[in-house]
């Protein structure tokens, strides 16, 4: 499937394109704005079209899940509302998005059910972060706009919330340094600080 070579096209380019148009006056307030944390982005310049509200059909294509999928996903699991914010600079993407779920079982689905399905992918290996308990980790090669791109996302959740952290650059992206971000939004998240 063509989706399977550029999963991550969605984090690099639909969420840079959509999350200004304000928010979705039929949607409830979620919180998300203040739970994710504004400070991932490590001094790279934030991507303001990228930050904010992210309705069903924004969210639906801001993540490596096949849009379809996503959408079918959200819709069938209680999606309240979501959040994005993003960060550029040195060659580097930095995307933090939240979503918002009816339920605490729903935001540990969307975990299982984006890194089992983007790891379906031959293009896609499991990693770990050993300090993030039930958080889902990989690492993803991908084609945007051209060029080759490396990947490291992390998917967690804390409530009804689901967190997915990624970074992006033209070299490979270890692990490691998607988890520290991973575990800078799990503090931030719990307790309004780092």
């Amino acid at each position: 499937m063509r989706w399977r070579a550029t999963l991550a096209i969605a984090t690099a380019s639909v969420v840079l394109l959509g999350c200004s148009h304000g928010p979705d006056p039929t949607q409830a307030p979620t919180g998300l704005d203040k739970r994710l944390a504004s400070s991932l982005g490590d001094g790279r310049a934030a991507v303001g079209s990228a930050t904010g509200p992210m309705p069903l059909r924004l969210a639906a294509a801001a993540t490596s899940v096949p849009e379809g999928l996503m959408h079918a996903f959200l819709t069938s699991h209680g999606f309240q509302g979501g959040y994005s914010r993003v960060w550029n600079g040195g060659g580097v993407l930095v995307t933090a998005l939240g979503f918002h779920f009816f339920a605490d079982r729903d935001a540990d689905a969307f975990v299982s059910y984006s890194a089992d399905t983007v790891l379906t992918s031959r293009f896609a290996t499991t990693a770990s972060d050993p300090q993030l308990p039930g958080s889902r980790a990989l690492s993803l090669v991908s084609t945007i706009r051209g060029a080759t791109r490396f990947c490291s996302t992390e998917y967690f959740s804390v409530d009804r919330d689901a967190f997915v952290i990624t970074k992006c650059a033209d070299y490979p992206v270890p692990p490691s340094e998607v988890a520290a971000l991973a575990q800078r939004q799990l503090l931030h998240a719990l307790t309004g600080t780092g």
